[in-house]
């Protein structure tokens, strides 16, 4: 957590805005929006994030991190996909602390639409993602390795990963989307709290 909150964008507005990375727990995708708003916004990325054993000790982190670079509101927390979840868990906490905090949800996710049993089904469920692959018609019977084979080889054409992503890094690459999701839909969300959202 000591590398969050990361700049994206320095602007001339008074507000600053907090974004939460998606399931992938990169906050990439936010740079070009960061770059078109006239404020500062900071990003929330996952660093390491099979060392949290729960979705709460992740947003307890990132309020945290909110909070060294803003000790107090008022907070504009954004989160897209996944990171709505964490958006609205950060909230809460702020709110809790009697701090004014408005949210902006954009596309939250149905937990129990990330589950996945196993490599295959993460595989696929990538693979349907913004990016679409057209997996392999053998794919269910191929070795897990040659699983994750065509999908890099998949992914690197699509530009979904970057051209120089190793096998081994992707295996960590996808453990780390794994915990994450595991995180997601073993987690029961609080109660929500009377914040402007959008």
């Amino acid at each position: 957590g000591e590398d969050n909150p990361i700049p994206l964008c320095q602007g001339d507005g008074e507000e600053t805005l907090f974004v939460f990375h998606a399931s992938d727990g990169d906050i990439s995708a936010w740079l070009p929006l960061a770059s078109a708003l006239n404020r500062r916004v900071f990003g929330l990325q996952a660093k390491s994030p099979q060392r949290l054993a729960t979705l709460d000790q992740m947003i307890d982190e990132y309020v945290g991190c909110i909070r060294r670079q803003q000790p107090h509101g008022p907070y504009v927390l954004a989160g897209w996909s996944y990171g709505a979840f964490l958006a609205a868990g950060a909230a809460q906490r702020l709110y809790a602390k009697g701090e004014q905090v408005r949210m902006v949800l954009i596309d939250p996710v149905c937990r129990q639409d990330f589950c996945c049993e196993n490599r295959a089904a993460l595989l696929r469920l990538l693979a349907e993602g913004q990016t679409p692959l057209a997996l392999p018609e053998h794919f269910d019977q191929q070795t897990p390795d040659s699983q994750l084979a065509d999908f890099i080889s998949l992914a690197k054409t699509a530009g979904m990963v970057s051209q120089n992503l190793t096998l081994q890094a992707a295996e960590t690459w996808l453990d780390n989307i794994a915990h994450l999701l595991r995180l997601l839909t073993e987690h029961t969300p609080g109660e929500s709290v009377p914040v402007p959202c959008l």
